[in-house]
């Protein structure tokens, strides 16, 4: 759990999105609408990537993820800091 979902509800300053310590909690992408400095933005909270799931909804979760990154304009990348940097950004 990189915490994505909390850093949504804190842009957000709302819940948007469910957190919780479980992973695998986002599945749907989540939008929201809001104004950063004056700017308007769509901020999106998608499934976290990895490639050891074997749960087909959290897989289905991960492709809408990379779909949903592909249509972003910028991508923000949260990683958990206690865990090794993923080898594809090493």
């Amino acid at each position: 759990n990189a915490g994505k979902s909390s850093l949504l509800n804190l842009l957000a300053r709302r819940d948007a999105a469910i957190v919780s310590p479980i992973e695998g909690t986002t599945r749907d992408v989540v939008t929201v609408s809001l104004q950063l400095g004056g700017m308007p933005v769509v901020l999106s909270d998608t499934a976290g990537l990895r490639s050891d799931s074997e749960d087909p909804i959290e897989r289905l979760g991960m492709v809408r993820s990379a779909d949903e990154a592909a249509k972003a304009h910028v991508q923000l990348w949260v990683f958990d800091a206690s865990t090794p940097v993923p080898p594809v950004l090493d």
